[in-house]
């Protein structure tokens, strides 16, 4: 739980993500839901789609597409190495203890612009309570920001991979030599 919560009056429910299991067991009326990182994000989205109000408080959390190139980006990253990296072999070493990109089940992205569209209003940090007033810091737009840069930083690990990979690059498909290979025709599983 974030440091404001212990400062809230007794009248606001509160539950930590992993108590969470469906909108139905939240008192009725409009929900905060502050973290963007995927629990939040994926609650959120359960709540919007529960016909719910959320205001939704952000953070700086990366955001996966979910396909790129014609594959999970997922399996993109295992294959270039990305989960190898050790805290000292990045820009920033304490980015190794960065929350978990969003991510959506079912094959598709999920992201804090997409949860806008459903309904959702996004705001800054949660900073204090005064009465009944939340006082949130001003970050939404760095952090819808973050979200991007992480998912453009994808995009490029995994186009830098693919032309190590094969040696060229051609949007919509690969070429080798005098052939044409499209990903639809690869085998599944390996």
């Amino acid at each position: 739980m974030p440091p404001v919560a212990n400062t809230l009056p007794d009248w606001i429910a509160q539950q930590h993500t992993a108590d969470y299991r469906e909108a139905g067991s939240l008192p009725p009326g409009g929900v905060l839901v502050v973290g963007s990182a995927q629990s939040g994000c994926q609650i959120a989205e359960d709540l919007l789609s529960a016909g719910r109000r959320v205001v939704f408080a952000t953070s700086p959390a990366g955001r996966l597409p979910w396909r790129h190139r014609g594959r999970d980006s997922l399996e993109w990253l295992v294959d270039a190495g990305f989960y190898d990296q050790r805290p000292q072999d990045l820009p920033d070493p304490s980015m190794i203890n960065a929350a978990q990109p969003i991510v959506a089940a079912g094959g598709r992205s999920l992201s804090l612009q997409s949860l806008t569209r459903s309904g959702a209003m996004l705001v800054g940090r949660p900073l204090s309570m005064t009465g009944d007033s939340l006082l949130l810091d001003d970050s939404v737009e760095a952090n819808i920001t973050a979200g991007d840069v992480f998912a453009a930083r994808v995009r490029t690990i995994v186009d830098e991979h693919m032309v190590g990979w094969v040696g060229r690059v051609v949007t919509g498909a690969i070429k080798i030599a005098n052939f044409r290979v499209v990903r639809d025709h690869f085998p599944r599983g390996g």
